[in-house]
Order: structure tokens, then sequence, then C-alpha cells
């Protein structure tokens, strides 16, 4: 693919130029994102981070002249190599998308179109630009500079026939077929396993070398950024309150927010700093407060916080906006769990609380032929033993595909395994569900990974809590209701939200309502399936704290899935890493990322973009 050439950095004229954007509610004068503005030179990519609600999605859309239902662009500018986007005709601006400017969504399976092979997919980008075998041509190239197997087979399948990795790499083939001079990565990486995750980077830095294209990666996931882009600008409330170089935010930042979404990345090495979350949540453009959007969260807040907007201020990388920018903030609690630290209650003797023998377990998969199709039986899971103790917490860990979920599905009841032995507190469990006990279906609960899939959107919230514990232990009304009011609490909601429905909770405000139903049960093992991996990290880590606190609480076992190794080292006591259904390694936390013993662990591990060793070290012992 041709290259474009290079810029002069944050400041040049080639590449991206975002002056003044806003967006607006449609009917209000509220704003949902303003006083945007950033450069990203040709060649070289900005990252936009922050918290869910924060507006990343709002801007990377409206750098296409996009907006969600319900908004409208009211001003500003996107200059791309002199050319202001936002200012063309509807045909000209829609001609722009895909081949001056094009986009990456964050679930390409979504994105994709079912019925459509996805070679057309990538060939319709470049409708009425090519044909024949010109057009083969640069569909191959798109998929060359994606990592795609230039292979006849593979485009003629449908997105369902393809991994989530493969999909991945088909939306961004798609954004590169015309050759576009920027792209917009929305959260590419997000919920793809850590060597899938590994390969993708590698794939959009090759673009960037050889390209010459300008990148917006948005991601709440910081070890990436710290890994990929140039220049970091960071989004609170619809606000940039602080930009600069990469080097510059990760080592040195200046605003509390900054601060304290470095100070809860999980580390992969290095010490084990305290991991905290940020109490509170993001303001709506609805409340936001007249002043900085963080001040009802900060605990450096002035009275000239909540009155007035900060201006920005220039720093050694960047700039930031805040009255206070650089001072040290205390810490008002004092006692902050340590991440790593996992919080095992003290049990004497240790007693096992789950034992698999010899599991093997298989799922049903429809082949495609010539003519028709076929089901055949796969393994999932072959000959897999483990323990869990009274207490304790077991991650499951490795990549896609490599039996995770299916050992979570056999445990909590919803996977009948072909062969093999579980045992819990000492008694034998059937390999059939349906012949499980209601004691049994009680002590084991499973949290999912999308909360969304798992919240009934026409329950409110004290019937998506009350209802189990109807069913499970006869609750009567009022007394159900004091019940779920406890649950809230338990997980650090108010009462006030008994009546809200789904749609009026953030990503982590759900996770916390899947976690309170699941906690009704009174369980004594509690399976999480990658019940993080789509929440900033922000919210993660609150989640995290939320885990280790309720373990010492109700002295509950915990079996861990995740592809983020990060927040496995620092809530597990033991990881079992599996690879194909095999165990490769079992061991203590942390010995096993001390000194891995086994090559795929240690590839594993290596995969795992992290913060560097001197990021944050000289403020966050101060949070």
């Amino acid at each position: 693919m041709p290259a474009h050439g290079n810029g002069s950095g944050p400041g040049g004229t080639a590449g991206l130029a975002v002056d003044d954007l806003r967006v607006d509610l449609d009917g209000t004068a509220t704003d949902v994102v303003s006083d945007i503005s950033f450069r990203c030179p040709a060649g070289g990519a900005v990252g936009i981070v922050g918290e869910s609600g924060s507006g990343k999605t709002t801007v990377g859309l409206a750098l296409l002249g996009y907006t969600r239902p319900g908004m409208s662009i009211r001003s500003g500018r996107v200059v791309i190599d002199g050319t202001d986007l936002l200012s063309l005709a509807p045909a000209l601006a829609t001609r722009a998308r895909g081949r001056t400017i094009s986009y990456v969504p964050q679930e390409p399976a979504k994105a994709l179109s079912p019925a459509m092979r996805v070679g057309r997919q990538i060939a319709e980008m470049l409708d009425g630009q090519a044909d024949g075998q010109v057009l083969r041509d640069r569909v191959a190239a798109a998929c060359q500079a994606a990592q795609l197997p230039v292979d006849p087979g593979l485009l003629r399948r449908y997105p369902h026939e393809l991994s989530g990795g493969q999909q991945q790499r088909v939306a961004i083939a798609m954004a590169l077929a015309a050759d576009p001079r920027v792209v917009v990565m929305d959260e590419p990486t997000t919920g793809l396993d850590v060597m899938v995750q590994a390969r993708l980077l590698d794939v959009i830095r090759r673009i960037r070398a050889e390209t010459g294209t300008s990148i917006v990666y948005i991601s709440h996931d910081l070890g990436v950024v710290r890994s990929l882009v140039d220049y970091v600008v960071v989004l609170y409330g619809g606000r940039i309150v602080e930009e600069g170089s990469v080097d510059e935010i990760f080592r040195s930042p200046a605003h509390p927010y900054t601060r304290r979404l470095i100070a809860a990345v999980p580390r992969i090495d290095g010490p084990r700093l305290p991991l905290r979350g940020i109490p509170g949540s993001a303001p709506q453009p609805s409340t936001r407060p007249p002043g900085c959007p963080f001040a009802p969260r900060c605990g450096l807040v002035i009275d000239q916080c909540e009155q007035q907007m900060p201006p920005p201020t220039s720093t050694p990388g960047g700039q930031v906006r805040c009255w206070r920018a650089g001072e040290t903030e205390p810490d008002p609690a004092g006692t902050a769990p340590t991440a790593g630290r996992a919080g095992r209650p003290e049990l004497s003797p240790a007693v096992e609380l789950l034992t698999l023998t010899d599991l093997h377990a298989t799922y049903r998969q429809k082949i495609s032929l010539l003519r028709g199709s076929r089901d055949t039986a796969t393994v999932a899971v072959a000959s897999l033993s483990l323990t869990i103790d009274d207490g304790e917490c077991v991650a499951l860990v490795g990549e896609s595909g490599s039996g995770k979920t299916t050992i979570a599905r056999c445990v909590a009841g919803l996977h009948k395994w072909a062969s093999g032995q579980m045992t819990f507190a000492g008694s034998p469990v059937p390999a059939d569900p349906r012949k499980r006990g209601s004691a049994l279906r009680r002590s084991i609960q499973m949290v999912f990974q999308d909360p969304d899939g798992s919240l009934n959107p026409r329950m409110q919230v004290d019937e998506l809590i009350g209802r189990p514990l109807k069913r499970n232990f006869n609750l009567a009304p009022r007394a159900r209701t004091a019940r779920v009011t406890e649950l809230l609490d338990l997980v650090h909601l108010p009462a006030s939200y008994l009546h809200r429905y789904p749609a009026e909770l953030s990503g982590g405000e759900k996770q916390r309502i899947a976690l309170a139903r699941a906690l009704g049960a009174r369980p004594r093992l509690l399976v999480c399936d990658e019940i993080t991996s789509a929440l900033d990290v922000a919210v993660q880590a609150s989640i995290l704290e939320l885990l280790m606190e309720l373990r010492g609480e109700l002295a509950m076992a915990m079996l861990f899935i995740s592809h983020d190794l990060a927040v496995v080292r620092a809530i597990s006591d033991r990881v079992v890493v599996l690879r194909a259904g095999v165990v490769r390694e079992s061991r203590a936390t942390d010995e096993l990322f001390a000194a891995p013993q086994d090559t795929y662990t240690s590839e594993l591990l290596a995969a795992v973009p992290d913060l560097l060793p001197e990021d944050y070290s000289g403020f966050a012992s101060q949070l």
C-alpha cells in the first residue's frame, strides 16, 4: 500500500487537526463533548483515554462526521491534509469516509454483515475505484496490511466462521482498503486474548511504519496505549483534562484524574503498589457540574474547582486543565488494599471445596461443506484435573479456545461433560446439570462477561436481584426488598438504584448488579468469567477491590477466568495455564509470575503490554 509521508509531530500540518469540536444532545444546549482540540501527524498515533462515559467514542465518531442517535455536531473542524471534513457537502463527506478517514469498531462481529462473505465486504470499501484484477489486487493488499492470509478460502467465509482475532483483522483490512490518511480505532483489542492482541498491535505498528497512516487509538487499556502511541489525550466528562507526550503523561501526570487512572492499572511485574478505584462515577452530560467535571470525585477540590473550569496551562509535554495541577492528593481512607495480596481468609486446615478429576468435555460444531454441512464433536477440555480449596481464588488463563469458559460452564452446571468426575464439598456432582439439587445450584454461582447479556433489560434492579431470592429462599416481598437493599450495600450501590433499569446504569454498575444477584444465593464458590474485560481501569480496580473484600467477609472461593494477566496477578492465589484444553502449568501466583516454567506461559507473559518500570514510580506512592 502506498506511503503517505511523515508529519512533523503533534503540531505538524500534515495528518489530522481537530479544533474546538463540540457535540450536543439534540434539542438542548447540553454538550456531550466540547472544546476538543488535538493534532495527529501523518504516520503518528494519538491515544484517547478515559472512563466509560467520558466521551471517547463520541469524539471518535465525530471525526468521521457521525454521531449516535439523539446527538449532533454543533461546531468544530476536523482537518485532514488541509480539508475540513465537517464542512463538506453530504455526498463529499460520504465519499471521504473510508477513503480519507476510516473507522475500526470495537465489536467487529456486530459491525460485519453476517450475510456477506468477508472478501466482498472488503471489496465494497473500494466500490467504484477498481474492478477485475485491480480490485482483487487491492483486496489482497489490504489483507496483507492487516496480516490476513490472502486465501480465497478465507475470503469466501462468513464472519461467524472466523475467530475473534480474524474478525478484527477483517475490520482493519476494510478500514485500510481505500488507503485512508487517518484510521480511527475504537477499542479494537478489547475482549481478545493477549496473544491475538499482541499480533494485532504489531499489525497497527506496521501500518504506521509502512503507510504513513495516522492512527487515533481509543482505549481503556493503558498498557496498550503506553506501548503504541506517541501522544495521549485524557478525556473526562466530555472535556480534555490533560494531554501530552506518552512519556510525560505516564511518568509525570499532572491532573488528579490522570494520576488516579494510572494508579488503577494492575501490574504484571515490579512492586505491587496499591490498586484502587476512583470513588463515584463519571457525570452524565445533564448532571455535569459548572466547574471542573472531576471536582465531585477529587481529593484536591477547592471552591474554585466547583465554580469555574480551569483554563489550559502548559506542562513539559503538553497541557493540563486543573487549578491544583501536580499537587499531591491526600488519601482519605489510608487503608487501601494492595494489588496482588489476594486476601484469602485464613482457614485451618485447608479444605478441598471443588475437585475436578480427568474431566473431558466437548462441544458440537457445524462444519460447512461444498454440499451442505455436518456436525462434529470438538474437544474443548482434555483430561483436566484441578482443585480449589475453601476460600481460595484459582485463575484460569490461556488463549481463546483453550477451554477456560467450557470449564467454567461445567462447574456452574451449564455444560455436560463427556467423562471424568467432579466433587463439591466432598460429594459427587452429576455430569447432567438437570440432576443437580437446589442446594448445589445455590452453592455455585456464575457471573458472566457481558452483563448486558445476562440482565433482563425489562426488569428493574429490585426484580433482577429479588427474583432469585424468591425462588431460592421463598422470601416475602418486604423481606425480599430488605435483602436486595443489603446486597446493593454489599456491592457499594445505594438503595436508590432499586427502581432503575439496566439501561440507566454504567458498565461497572451493571456488573455490580450481576455480582449482587449471584451473591444473593450465598454461594461457597463464585465463578467469574472475564467479568472485567470490557471495563475501564478505574471501574475494573473498583470491582477487584470489591471481590477481594467479599472474599475476606464471606470466606468465598473463586474460579476466576481472565485473559488479562495483570488482573490475574492482582487477585488470584494460584494460576492454571491452559492451552487447547490441556493444563500446561499450575503454580502459586507469585511463583508463576516470577519464574514461569513452561515456554507457553513465558510467551503469554511476554505478550502482555505493560507500563514501564519507571512509570508512576515518582507519584503512585503519594496517592
